[in-house]
């Protein structure tokens, strides 16, 4: 008779509760199983057979009898009617590694009798517990390479902003933490790259890395700090929390370098050319002299013969 006013109340929500994301079970005052839901049996690969009618802790040949889960219901619980959002982590012989919130709450169903239900949901939340671990860990890790790194590195907001930066970005922009923090990026970027870096952000923001591109940024006094920008987004479950990581390398000596370099070669090049031309314009004057003298004396050979034969004639007279 009482399973069947328990089911009685059941049978109007049970269609609603089957589509629910996360495992639902009602549970009687015996803590026996009398209803489950299609995600619970998804979830926790249980069948139907072996779950209806088992008390809770013996489910799956009793993986369920779980520390926290039974301090739930039988120490929290009696002394609550709502319970929500309670952390249980186990490890399940077929599923591995499981991190449920549990969402507790007793329904009395019979006031004369007091006989009452325990609607338990089970959200399986390990993905979002171990990614918000691993976003710790990598906060931690960027915030210990924030405070020790010699380079500069910023952290940016989806819009920009400076959220944090490292203490030579402060040293080599010229400006205190406090007045880098808060500010958009493009207003310590030279006006001749800020399109160039809208567009790294857009590539960046839509999960590309971005690395080796030249930014020029303004520092303190208006000098100029030729900048290689690597950039990666780092992902939050909550998108609106999501950061951008940039990592800049300052080339502006080797840039410097470089320019004088290519000033030095121009300057060369030209002092080349120009001796080049010196030297070709003497060797063709050596040419026409050389020609010169050559004539001459193919001339003083001419002569020579000339004379002697006149000799020869004046001598046979």
């Amino acid at each position: 008779m009482e399973n069947k006013l328990i089911f009685k109340s059941l049978e109007n929500f049970t269609s609603i509760i089957d589509t629910l994301r996360e495992g639902f079970l009602v549970l009687d005052k015996n803590l026996n199983v009398i209803f489950a839901n299609k995600t619970f049996y998804e979830v926790f690969k249980v069948n139907k057979k072996n779950t209806i009618g088992e008390k809770i802790f013996n489910l799956g040949n009793k993986q369920w009898k779980i520390p926290e889960l039974v301090k739930l219901l039988h120490e929290i619980l009696p002394k609550k009617d709502v319970i929500t959002n309670y952390i249980v982590s186990h490890k399940f012989k077929e599923i591995g590694n499981k991190v449920m919130s549990l969402n507790a709450r007793k329904l009395v169903v019979d006031p004369k009798t007091k006989d009452q239900l325990i609607l338990l949901a089970i959200e399986d939340i390990s993905q979002e517990y171990y990614d918000k671990s691993l976003l710790e860990a990598s906060e931690l890790k960027y915030r210990t390479i924030f405070q020790t790194s010699s380079n500069c590195i910023m952290s940016l907001t989806s819009e920009g902003v400076i959220s944090e930066a490292s203490d030579h970005a402060s040293i080599l922009l010229g400006f205190p933490l406090k007045n880098i923090v808060g500010k958009k990026i493009i207003s310590f970027i030279n006006k001749k790259y800020i399109t160039k870096f809208h567009h790294i952000m857009h590539l960046v923001l839509k999960g590309e890395k971005v690395g080796q591109e030249e930014i020029t940024f303004v520092k303190k006094g208006k000098g100029k700090l030729n900048m290689v920008a690597n950039m990666t987004l780092l992902k939050n479950s909550n998108p609106n929390k999501s950061r951008v990581i940039g990592l800049f390398y300052d080339i502006t000596k080797s840039k410097t370098a470089e320019v004088l370099m290519k000033n030095y070669q121009t300057k060369l090049e030209y002092e080349i050319a120009k001796q080049t031309k010196e030297l070709t314009e003497k060797l063709e004057e050596a040419a026409k002299f050389q020609s010169m003298v050559v004539g001459r004396e193919l001339k003083m050979v001419e002569l020579k013969e000339i004379i002697r034969k006149l000799q020869k004639q004046l001598a046979s007279k």
